[in-house]
């Protein structure tokens, strides 16, 4: 009976933020289809998957944590709203070079842990329906943040940056699923994730998204017309950023593959070539299985490293990478990065070290394929800017894309 209850009164507040009857029905199922009963001397309690409903926490517990650091999954119960970092903590960044790393003490990552703690758990789950998984979460989305068009394909509009990095989890067969028509391939929701999905490194403050292009949101509806608005981050820089007014136009081969996609993103950005090369844990896993590869230049000098399946590895073709963002830390590609690239500081008598991978600028990058002048995810990676910056020097002019 607890149970049920339970369940009747999730949908009652699920029904409030004006979901239909299918929606509910969907998201009350998908938010408690796993579920732990705990048989005691005096009871049996329920608890959910996420601890979201659990009659059992003041019991073992006294009360609720607000750390994020104690939970494994930071959405069983919300953390507090910390600000960001103080604007003295970033003009002294500022004016020593980021040497004390002040307002990366202060950071504390409110809304995206939670974000990233429900979707993660969402893309386990199978649909029969594929093209309903943004229906079916959209009332849990509206929860986080119930402004207009804050999610597009899925997504939260204010980390675009962050979330266009999403993976699925190490040895997960994935593929795009043909059913998924009306979403577009850089979001979760088009793709089969047997294991969910996953976002490297977000915990950390200087893993964070910089310097990522201003986007532009085009979306089709439903009496065909396109809406295109823009998109800024909500992490402004020093003295803010100037944001920009106009949306990006669309071309005539973009405006025709919006219709399939339902919603584009475009942004202006550069584009590298580089070659995958061998795996770097060698081993044995199906074809279509995630595992992280070397990237190479045209020289054979790694450069980098990307997380894609050893089918499209074996195509033995170059492929073309599109800028999505920078970050402050190279942690994540230390020992997948030739020597020639790494960067050094000098003493000023003629000696250099190689500076530690903590430091080194990295480019957030995305291997796509181009339907004309259109581009289609199909993996993420990340390159030291160093290499970036070297090859295909005559392509410096940012150039615009289309991602659908």
């Amino acid at each position: 009976m607890k149970y049920l209850l339970t369940v009747l009164l999730l949908s009652k507040l699920l029904h409030c933020f004006g979901l239909s009857r299918t929606e509910v029905l969907a998201d009350t199922a998908q938010l408690l289809s796993k579920r732990l009963l705990l048989f005691t001397d005096y009871q049996v309690y329920f608890r959910c998957a996420n601890s979201i409903c659990a009659e059992d926490v003041a019991m073992e517990a006294g009360a609720l944590s607000y750390s994020i650091k104690r939970r494994q999954n930071p959405f069983a119960w919300v953390p507090p709203r910390i600000k960001e970092p103080n604007l003295l903590d970033q003009v002294t960044d500022t004016l020593t070079f980021d040497a004390w790393r002040l307002a990366e003490k202060d950071w504390e990552l409110h809304f995206l842990p939670n974000y990233v703690a429900l979707i993660t758990e969402f893309t386990q789950r199978t649909f029969t329906f594929s093209e309903d998984k943004l229906k079916a979460v959209s009332g849990l989305l509206k929860v986080l943040d119930g402004s207009r068009r804050a999610f597009p394909g899925g997504l939260p509009r204010d980390w675009l940056a962050e979330t266009l990095l999403w993976q699925p989890r190490d040895g997960s067969p994935y593929s795009i699923d043909i059913d998924t028509i009306g979403i577009p391939t850089w979001s979760w929701a088009a793709w089969s994730l047997s294991e969910g999905c996953r976002w490297t490194e977000y915990s950390r403050p200087n893993a964070l998204a910089c310097q990522e292009p201003e986007m532009t949101v085009h979306t089709l509806r439903s009496d065909g017309t396109v809406t295109s608005y823009c998109v800024w981050s909500s992490r402004l820089g020093f003295f803010g950023n100037k944001k920009k007014n106009d949306p990006d136009p669309l071309t005539r081969n973009a405006r025709q593959l919006l219709r399939l996609s339902g919603t584009l993103l475009s942004f202006y950005t550069s584009i590298r070539t580089f070659w995958i090369g061998a795996p770097i844990t060698r081993t044995r896993t199906p074809r279509d299985a995630l595992q992280a590869y070397y990237l190479e230049d045209r020289n054979g000098d790694r450069v980098g490293k990307i997380w894609t399946c050893d089918r499209l590895v074996r195509t033995g073709i170059k492929h073309q990478f599109i800028a999505i963002s920078s970050r402050r830390t190279g942690l994540a590609i230390k020992g997948a990065v030739a020597g020639k690239y790494i960067p050094s500081t000098s003493d000023g008598e003629g000696n250099s070290t190689d500076r530690p991978a903590s430091s080194w600028r990295v480019i957030n990058v995305m291997l796509v394929l181009w339907k004309g002048d259109v581009a289609y995810r199909v993996a993420v990676g990340q390159v030291i800017k160093e290499a970036w910056d070297h090859w295909n020097a005559s392509m410096k002019k940012n150039k615009i894309i289309y991602l659908g």
